[in-house]
């Protein structure tokens, strides 16, 4: 797969979202891994009587040998998060390109399989870099419930 140039412009830290030249081959996506990495799922209930139940969820630090990860969190037996982080990817020059998912399932207990939001991420992290990548998963179905990701990555 040969990458092509996105923006240069999307350099912010160790990230960048497209790099010109570069080529990640099936046998190197299957090397990959990160050196570690640890985070968090700040999980809200939204509740339309009294207060809004908040829960964080903290993992990590993680290993490569364990990727993929996964990780599921519940909050007031309703609003369930689960984050996934895998290596799809790196190059000879040891970028290395990194998936993660987030969802948010909302239901009747925390066994829900209800999915009302989910965003999927793709980045990659540059050689001997640490990064910290957040982003937010909105209750898209019912609305108010939310989940606050933040992941530090280690290349």
């Amino acid at each position: 797969m040969k990458l092509t140039k996105l923006s240069i412009t999307a350099l912010t830290g160790s990230l960048l979202f497209g790099l010109t030249g570069l080529t990640v081959t099936p046998a190197q996506a299957s090397a990959a891994a990160l050196a570690s990495f640890s985070g968090e799922m700040r999980i809200v209930d939204h509740e339309n009587f009294g207060k809004n139940e908040i829960g964080t969820i903290k993992f990590g630090p993680i290993g490569e040998s364990q990727t993929p990860f996964i990780r599921t969190g519940c909050v007031g037996n309703e609003v369930k998060g689960w984050v996934r982080v895998d290596t799809t990817g790196s190059t000879p020059e040891g970028w290395l390109k990194v998936k993660i998912e987030g969802r948010l399932y909302e239901g009747a207990s925390c066994a829900t399989n209800d999915l009302d939001g989910k965003e999927v991420r793709f980045i990659w992290l540059r050689p001997n870099a640490t990064t910290t990548h957040t982003f937010r998963v909105n209750n898209t179905d019912e609305g108010g419930d939310y989940i606050d990701f933040k992941l530090v990555m280690r290349n």
